[in-house]
């Protein structure tokens, strides 16, 4: 079972955030609940939940012959490019959490290197002010001098 990264909530999420959960489940039509990392429960919209049912019932009213009939005219190609693309989604998920890791990465060696240059200038700054300064005691020594 393929599980979507951004259908997983945590069952401590789940407690502090139910409204929002109840609604990421609206939208996905269902969620993962985790307690220690591990599926707990699943969480669904109440017209997956309906649809579920029905499907269940009905089920439970189909005989062996025509579970066997119906699963000879289920098509197995859509099911597989089915999968295929359900992988594909997962891998764009990935690749999106690797992207965002690298850009993370850049910006903070970006913001390394700008305080460096800032802690460069402000360093200067302060030489060029010490010695003004020292400049401006030194004419001033010569000027009550004189």
């Amino acid at each position: 079972m393929n599980i979507l990264d951004i259908a997983i909530v945590s069952n401590t999420e789940m407690i502090k955030n139910y409204k929002d959960c109840r609604k990421k489940a609206e939208n996905l039509n269902k969620i993962f609940i985790l307690k220690n990392n591990e599926p707990d429960a699943v969480l669904f919209s109440i017209n997956k939940y309906k649809e579920l049912s029905e499907f269940i019932e009905y089920l439970d009213n189909v005989g062996e012959e025509d579970l066997l009939e119906l699963r000879m005219c289920l098509p197995k190609n859509e099911i597989s490019e089915m999968s295929k693309f359900k992988q594909m989604i997962v891998d764009l998920q990935k690749n999106e959490k690797a992207m965002e890791a690298s850009v993370e990465h850049i910006t903070n060696e970006v913001h390394t290197k700008m305080d460096e240059i800032k802690n460069e200038v402000v360093g200067g700054h302060n030489k060029i002010l010490g010695r003004i300064k020292n400049t401006t005691e030194d004419l001033s020594k010569k000027i009550n001098e004189l």
